[in-house]
This record gives C-alpha cells, structure tokens and sequence, in this order.
C-alpha cells in the first residue's frame, strides 16, 4: 500500500489560488477520499456518476472542473475508452 495523499497538502497548495472554488474543492478532495480508500491508487479509476455523487455536483459542472483542475495542473484525465472501463484521474504531486 502507498502513502495516503495528505489532504494537507492540496490546502496549502490551494490557499493563495484564486482560481480554485469551492466545486473544485469537493471533486479534489472526492478524488483524494476514493484513492486513499484504495490504498493511495494513482490513477483514481472512478466513474462520473460516482464522483458526482461524492462531489455532491451536476454533470455539468462535474465536466467544467475537471477541465479546470487539468488545465491548472492538479489533475490529469484520461477519459474512458468504451463504456465497459472507467475514467482514470491522476493526482499530481504537489
């Protein structure tokens, strides 16, 4: 098992970034829970309707933070290939 991703260490990163909402919070964070629950897996292999569901988010708005947090540098994805496997999302070293 890895090293559990300290959730320490996304608030210190995060603090004086002003483009980072409370939505992008509760994907990272979502992220963060479900990787740790399964021993600190990088990628995260979760699907949409789960994470929107953690996030407590749509799926509109699940779309526009992922895009944001990729772009931004915290997250990467990798889209499904077929509807039988799940989305990989990467939590970038910060």
């Amino acid at each position: 098992m890895k090293e559990p991703i300290p959730l320490s260490d996304f608030y210190e990163t995060i603090v004086d970034d002003v483009k980072i909402s409370v939505r992008h919070i509760s994907v990272y964070v979502s992220l963060l829970y479900f990787s740790n629950l399964n021993g600190a897996v990088n990628p995260v292999m979760i699907s949409r309707n789960d994470l929107m569901k953690a996030a407590k988010i749509s799926r509109n708005t699940l779309s526009k933070c992922i895009q944001e947090l990729q772009a931004f540098g915290y997250i990467k994805y990798s889209p499904a290939s077929n509807h039988h496997t799940l989305p990989g999302f990467y939590l970038r070293k910060l």
